[in-house]
């Protein structure tokens, strides 16, 4: 019985992360056409930290 939940729970996921890269996809395209230039795996050189030392953003 547990199998049967955790397949329908598998499907929802992978319903989910098919949605999420349409949109994705989708947005990708409307930032290019709005002229934005997208920077992809571009390594961070240095981290952001807050007053108190920590790493934020």
């Amino acid at each position: 019985m547990e199998q049967q939940h955790f397949l329908v729970l598998v499907g929802v996921l992978i319903v989910a992360l098919q949605q999420a890269h349409d949109y994705i996809r989708l947005m990708h395209k409307k930032i290019t056409r709005a002229g934005v230039k997208i920077l992809k795996h571009i390594p961070a050189l240095e981290l952001l930290v807050d007053t108190e030392g920590l790493v934020a953003g």
